[in-house]
């Protein structure tokens, strides 16, 4: 009898949470918490109907995002047919990303047909806080400044938040001359864990010191109510892991962003 497939129920998700870590499984657990009631879930199952590995995909998002949760037996791990499952659960096609860990990347690039090559990131903790900027500059959006952030996304060519994550999730900027010159916000935003992220500087206005009041000012928010404030940054942005490690984070481990084709 070979491995089975299947999508999991909401009950059966106690069990996938007793084994997933908050910061060696980040992703993934953003998907079993904060994210939950967005998420779908899968699951590969071996002949003793044990659970193996899992899969989850995290819909409304501008991209098609997917995590997995690997067991220890990772030459068994099939996530192309976890990916399938759910895709076909969701009518999805067209590319689907992840975020990997190094020793998961074989299994990856073995198992699912990826597009691009995968991109390392360092993921990073606020473990001296008292290095951000105390009073920085950046103010807190509200909705009446949508115009300003999809514009400012279009210029730098990044992901804009969505009009749910601008509700949801505290976006702060920094304005000059009328004009949007910095932003950042959250990827998530829970007392469980926050995430920050989206960052960035318009180009007349760089090496101005706008993105640590930007980033400061996100951390401070985010120590309101949790801890473990954490980012990801892609690892050959040398200029942005200088400013986080300037600014008390401090790298936790490495991710592969892996973007693959939905089959």
């Amino acid at each position: 009898m070979s491995d089975t497939f299947r999508l999991l129920h909401s009950e059966e998700l106690t069990k996938v949470s007793e084994r997933t870590g908050r910061e060696k499984d980040q992703l993934f657990y953003t998907y079993l918490t904060a994210r939950r009631s967005r998420c779908s879930f899968a699951a590969q199952f071996d002949r003793n109907c044990r659970l193996t590995h899992s899969a989850g995909y995290l819909s409304g998002m501008p991209f098609q995002a997917f995590a997995f949760l690997f067991g220890d037996e990772l030459e068994t791990a099939r996530p192309d047919e976890l990916v399938k499952l759910l895709a076909d659960h969701h009518g999805l096609t067209g590319t689907g990303t992840t975020m990997v860990q190094p020793h998961e990347l074989p299994v990856a690039m073995n198992e699912l047909e990826i597009v691009s090559p995968p991109r390392r990131q360092f993921h990073m903790r606020l473990t001296s806080p008292e290095r951000l900027v105390r009073e920085p500059a950046a103010r807190r959006l509200t909705n009446g400044h949508r115009f300003y952030t999809e514009q400012f996304a279009e210029e730098l060519d990044m992901i804009a938040f969505t009009k749910e994550q601008s509700a949801r999730n505290p976006l702060y900027g920094i304005f000059r001359g009328g004009e949007l010159a910095a932003l950042g916000g959250f990827h998530v935003y829970d007392e469980r864990l926050m995430e920050i992220g989206n960052i960035g500087t318009l180009p007349d206005y760089r090496s101005q010191g706008l993105a640590r009041d930007v980033t400061s000012a996100l951390a401070l928010e985010a120590l309101q109510y949790s801890h473990a404030v954490y980012l990801y940054v892609f690892a050959d942005n040398s200029s942005a892991v200088a400013l986080y490690e300037s600014l008390g984070f401090e790298t936790t481990g490495e991710r592969f962003f892996t973007e693959f084709k939905i089959q």
